[in-house]
């Protein structure tokens, strides 16, 4: 089993970023529609909020930190190979951001290479600070 991987811990970590991410979004996601009237909020609008500084920010940063949670949720499901499996847990972030770099989605090509490279060493971090708490 050492030498294979865990697709369940690989799954359950990927879930854990992408649901999580979308969970801790949801208040500010509310937030934003009570500040600005949800009538009033077109695809439009609702980007160049969502693009401010502050708006950004906060995005990564509770984004950044479900990516840490997805990569300790898949190390500690694997119990082996957890710096592998905590980069794995990043897999679908990776693929989101080149089906965003191939699409064209608005974003900068810098940004989403940022993204792509951030995505799994932030599931890394998670494995290591579950391997800290191992011990």
């Amino acid at each position: 089993m050492k030498n294979k991987l865990s697709i369940k811990a690989i799954v359950l970590g990927n879930l854990t970023d992408i649901l999580g991410t979308n969970l801790v979004m949801l208040p500010v996601m509310v937030y934003i529609g009570i500040s600005y009237g949800v009538n009033s909020l077109q695809k439009e609008n609702l980007v160049t909020i969502l693009v401010t500084p502050g708006m950004h920010l906060i995005t990564l940063i509770l984004g950044g930190a479900m990516s840490i949670l997805g990569g300790y949720v898949a190390a500690r499901t694997a119990k082996f190979k957890e710096y592998l499996h905590g980069a794995l847990s990043a897999s679908l972030c990776v693929l989101s951001g080149l089906y965003g770099v191939f699409s064209g989605d608005g974003a900068s090509l810098a940004a989403h290479f940022l993204y792509i490279l951030a995505s799994p060493t932030l599931g890394v971090i998670g494995a290591y600070l579950y391997l800290k708490t191992k011990k």
